[in-house]
């Protein structure tokens, strides 16, 4: 075997991640061929209004499963794991039941016209639940194959209902669109599920075995919940931000043209980062190095990411304008501010997971608390001296840049200290 040769991943390593990738390809592309149809049927406002949606649901996604999702890939037994996902289901359970009495609350006391979609936020949370749970558990059964196709025909069917509830309401089509795929792409983890897996998951609960695995896992939702939700929720109050300072039609052209720039680095992160838990978690298990293992899919990562920067950089106001048309020319103008915070968040989002494989959780925690403060801190003088929207964004751009350059370093360090601790 040549030098080189030791560092490339192994071929199974790479089928897998090829097999799961290539969903996310597939809806990403689907995505994006329905996203000019979209962005003609549907106004900047109409994005904007959506973007509360997608910040609210990515939030939710986080507390739903309460971190034990996390848990899914750790037991050694397939059993073990299936309850796992049965922890996560009835945590969203009582999230749902939480909300619902909420948002009845909030529907009498507060005006609500304009985010009406909160009245669907209870069955969202479940069903959030039920598809991040068992895209893990798939991934713990080697169903890599169906979660490919799951998460292609999840963005197909969004899109496609989109569409087809303009025509039916001509508004909040988008969201509607949104939770129907969501609902397509349960189904499908759901139905093909080995049938023993599916009783097992909705009608056999020993709620005693059950409290045992959950301690077991108590240091996730202990260390990882709160941090991960200030982290998630720092990245998310951007569009609350946007909509309470500039308005939705702002909001929307920066929800649209954030999500092209950050369509791709999405679709490597989603993708890689569930094969690439699962390899470093069986490395640490057998206490095989990490270091070059994690330099190395940063190396990958890296390469990756500088393409499609200069793509964006340099082609994307062009691309933009010619692909969505003139009226979306503001949208444009964001592209090559974004194409930086593409490039960092595609190296370090996906490596991010390495504080957990390797039981780091607390100092990936105060990476998470010192990104949710800092954060919240800025966007307090940005809202206090009333910066203008375009460098409000470039600072925030830059924010990102350093921020995530830190939680790289600490993952670097805590990959080479576990290979000096199990050296020898």
């Amino acid at each position: 075997m040549s030098y080189f040769e030791k560092f490339l991943p192994d071929k199974n390593y790479l089928k897998n991640f090829t097999t799961l990738i290539s969903g996310a390809v597939v809806g990403q592309i689907i995505t994006f061929l329905l996203a000019p149809i979209l962005a003609r049927l549907y106004s900047p406002n109409e994005f904007g209004i959506f973007a509360s949606y997608s910040a609210t649901v990515a939030i939710l996604s986080i507390i739903c499963c309460a971190r034990y999702d996390l848990a899914i890939l750790l037991p050694k037994k397939i059993k073990e794991s299936l309850a796992v996902v049965k922890i996560c289901l009835l945590i969203s359970l009582l999230i749902s039941i939480i909300s619902f009495f909420v948002i009845f609350f909030l529907w009498f006391t507060v005006d609500l016209n304009e985010y009406k979609f909160l009245v669907f936020i209870p069955l969202v949370i479940v069903v959030t639940s039920l598809n991040i749970s068992l895209i893990y558990f798939h991934d713990k059964l080697l169903n890599f194959k169906l979660n490919s196709i799951a998460r292609a025909s999840q963005a197909m069917f969004t899109g496609g209902a989109a569409i087809l509830f303009f025509y039916i309401s001509n508004t909040n089509g988008l969201i509607f669109g949104a939770i129907f795929g969501q609902l397509i792409c349960t189904f499908l983890l759901i139905f093909y599920l080995p049938s023993q897996h599916i009783r097992g998951l909705f009608f056999d609960y020993n709620f005693k075995k059950l409290k045992i695995i959950a301690f077991k896992y108590i240091d996730l939702p202990k260390h990882s919940l709160a941090p991960s939700f200030l982290n998630v929720f720092s990245s998310q109050s951007i569009n609350y931000f946007l909509i309470i300072v500039f308005g939705t039609v702002v909001t929307g052209n920066y929800y649209m043209s954030s999500k092209i720039v950050l369509l791709p680095a999405s679709l490597i992160s989603v993708s890689f980062t569930e094969i690439f838990y699962q390899k470093i978690t069986e490395r640490s298990n057998n206490l095989k190095k990490i270091f070059p293992f994690v330099l190395n899919n940063a190396l990958y990562l890296l390469i990756a990411a500088l393409l499609l920067f200069f793509t964006f950089y340099f082609f994307g106001y062009n691309l933009f304008i010619l692909i969505f048309g003139k009226e979306w020319i503001q949208a444009a103008e964001l592209i090559s501010i974004l194409s930086f915070n593409m490039l960092i968040r595609t190296i370090v989002s996906p490596l991010t997971i390495v504080f957990t494989a390797l039981d780091r959780i607390k100092l990936g925690a105060i990476w998470q608390y010192l990104y949710f403060f800092t954060f919240n801190l800025l966007i307090f003088f940005l809202y206090y001296f009333e910066i203008e929207f375009i460098i409000t964004l470039k600072i925030l751009v830059f924010y990102d840049l350093v921020i995530y350059s830190i939680a790289l370093i600490q993952i670097l360090i805590i990959s080479k200290q576990f290979d000096k601790k199990y050296e020898n």
